[in-house]
């Protein structure tokens, strides 16, 4: 739809494999935050204003302070809000008013003990996209679909000599294209960045219903299912990482709006669209047929509509413009020197190993899913 020089679409999303993006304050569960009932492979959320005002109707609200404010040593290592709330004759009923929501777990591993990484959240307490993880995973394919081979051998370099810059200035170059130059501005400054001219929303909330909690698992390139492979490479014992994650074939929407008196001709919807698909084309060609992932067998590889890859958990080449080296050899040898030196302890095992690694993966029920992988249709202009 048009607005003089605004024009606004509705886009829909349909997620094809399991999605994680972090809430901004880092927010985990942890044994003293849920329930889980081990029988039906549930975890029950309480609302914690609720269950404190049950917990105050027993009398045992000092009690209930204590549990939470005791040392981990003081208390031992498997005492569980679902123990405490036994003790005080506070049973766990699924329809009690102060369970909030319940999770299934995708992992038959999952344990009363595990932290959960919570998926983002807004102020009503339901999951969703930020508008910001859509843009960034639009700006990278731009910056693919714009970025020439020098441009790309020079940002590799600088990234290769200093490890520590993980998003090196250079690659951002090819969007600096509206010339608002003045006395001041350098050509290269962030108020010429084309993405000025796309504003994204927020995409509707999903319901609760949408969430599940994934185990993080790695595919090896020889078809290999790997869990806790951090603690194996760096030698210490770490526990698995699980975290909310929205269910496949889950959908919403959100809207994207262009402002041409910005864009000036240079960016429309469909160059975002296409860069998108061929971002997602060169993943697949680069680093997804790197993998024996048929023999696992792999769902939601590909996207039915317009591909892009969201949130967390994903991999270093859905964010990486490395893999846009015209040489396969060059880009692998780019791979391993970048994660060699930006992840010593993780990747040291790895020294004579070339990239690609492992790819990013989760389980639900007897399927495995790459992560983040999403379907974008636009509905209406």
């Amino acid at each position: 739809m048009k607005y003089a020089h605004l024009e606004r679409f509705r886009v829909s999303l349909t997620t094809v494999s399991p999605v994680y993006i972090g809430a901004s304050n880092a927010e985990k569960l942890s044994k003293r935050e849920c329930i889980f009932d081990r029988n039906n492979g549930i975890l029950y959320i309480p609302d914690l204003p609720q269950l404190i005002e049950a917990i105050e109707k027993k009398g045992r609200l000092n009690d209930f302070e204590t549990f939470l404010l005791q040392e981990q040593s003081q208390q031992g290592d498997r005492v569980t809000l679902r123990d405490f709330l036994r003790n005080i004759n506070l049973p766990l009923q699924p329809d009690a008013p102060w369970v909030r929501y319940r999770l299934q777990t995708a992992s038959a591993e999952y344990t009363a003990f595990n932290t959960i990484n919570c998926f983002i959240k807004n102020a009503q307490g339901q999951p969703y996209i930020p508008g910001s993880s859509i843009k960034g995973a639009i700006r990278t394919a731009l910056l693919a679909a714009r970025s020439r081979e020098e441009d790309l051998l020079r940002m590799t370099q600088n990234a290769e000599m200093n490890p520590k810059n993980k998003w090196p200035g250079p690659e951002e170059y090819p969007l600096r294209s509206l010339r608002f130059i003045t006395e001041e501005r350098k050509r290269n400054d962030a108020v010429n960045d084309l993405l000025r001219a796309v504003q994204i929303s927020d995409s509707s909330p999903f319901s609760l219903d949408s969430l599940v909690v994934c185990k993080k698992l790695e595919l090896s390139s020889n078809g290999e299912v790997h869990g806790d492979t951090q603690g194996a490479r760096t030698g210490r014992s770490s526990p698995p990482l699980y975290r909310e994650c929205l269910l496949p074939e889950e959908e919403t929407h959100f809207y994207i709006t262009i402002d041409n008196n910005i864009a000036r001709g240079l960016l429309s919807l469909d160059q975002i669209t296409q860069a998108l698909e061929a971002w997602f084309a060169l993943q697949r060609k680069r680093y997804d047929d790197q993998f024996q992932w048929d023999t696992v067998p792999l769902h939601g590889m590909d996207c039915p509509g317009i591909p892009i890859i969201l949130g967390g958990g994903v991999g270093f080449q859905s964010k990486s413009l490395v893999y846009k080296l015209a040489d396969p050899e060059k880009t692998r040898a780019a791979v391993h020197a970048i994660l060699k030196a930006q992840f010593y302890k993780t990747y040291k095992s790895y020294a004579d190993d070339p990239a690609p690694y492992r790819m990013k993966i989760a389980q639900i029920g007897q399927r495995y899913y790459p992560m983040g992988r999403c379907a974008l249709q636009v509905e209406e202009s």
